[in-house]
């Protein structure tokens, strides 16, 4: 998956969550990355994913350095599913 942490942003005070950008994830595949946090929030503090189906489930999600946190998501169903990961950064 292409990570790319401007993708999406939303700040709110002393916390932001950076977004992958939407990909497709096909039936009974799995997909993640890690996204890092930029100077101005400079402590990873957890992993997120978004997505409309209740077969996508995250398998895996862990701090990858001071900066960083890696997302994995599995799509346990048969049809593609629209999905996005993230990193909820701070202060």
């Amino acid at each position: 998956m292409r990570v790319d942490r401007s993708a999406t942003v939303a700040t709110g005070g002393s916390y932001a969550s950076f977004a992958s950008k939407q990909v497709s994830l096909g039936g009974h595949k799995y997909a993640g990355g890690t996204i890092s946090c930029p100077s101005t929030y400079p402590k990873a503090i957890s992993g997120q994913f978004a997505t409309g189906s209740p077969a996508v489930f995250a398998t895996d999600s862990y701090q990858a350095g001071k900066s960083g946190w890696h997302t994995v998501v599995t799509n346990t169903g048969n049809t593609a599913a629209t999905i996005q990961i993230g990193t909820i950064c701070s202060k």
